[in-house]
Order: structure tokens, then sequence, then C-alpha cells
């Protein structure tokens, strides 16, 4: 059974979908904008949509990649401690830009 413009209309302005008056504003817009179009136009609208919510579906569905977690003792050994006598000293590669 198909729908007209005016019936989807009707279920939108009316609340029936249970959308936000703001959702409400933007559906209006949208069906006073369709029913300006010719029907092959409008026809062309309604795949669109019908390809967009297959699009919206698709990425619904499709599984987030997990986010690699961090492992604790990876960097073990890495750093020693304690620190040398001489850590806060200049190195010697920027001696001539101290002076």
């Amino acid at each position: 059974m198909g729908y007209s413009v005016a019936d989807i209309g009707f279920w939108w302005f009316n609340g029936v979908d249970g959308r936000s008056r703001a959702e409400t504003m933007i559906q209006q817009a949208i069906l006073e904008k369709l029913a300006e179009l010719p029907e092959s136009l409008q026809t062309e609208v309604l795949h669109y949509i019908e390809f967009l919510i297959e699009k919206q579906a698709k990425n619904s569905t499709q599984e987030k990649p997990t986010k690699k977690r961090r492992v604790a003792g990876t960097m073990k050994g890495i750093f020693v401690l304690p620190l040398p006598d001489d850590f806060d000293e200049p190195l010697e590669d920027m001696k001539e830009y101290m002076e």
C-alpha cells in the first residue's frame, strides 16, 4: 500500500512517530518542497531516501574496530633508575648553542 505526501505529512505533523518539534519543522519544510516537484522527481527523492536508509543501516551494523589496549610492563627495562649524576648537565652536542 502506497502513502501520499499528505498521509506522511499528517503523521509527521501530528507527532505519530514521536519526533521533536524541530524535527517536525524540518520534515514540514521537506514535504513542502517535495510537493512542488513533479511526480518523476518525487520518485527520485523517494529512491534517494531509500538509499540513505540502507546506507545508515549498513553503517550501524558494521563492526567498529576495537582500540588496541595498552599492556602494562611492555617498556620494562628501557628506563634505568637511578639517573646518572650528570643527567641535568648540558649535552656535548648542545655546547655551541649554550655559549
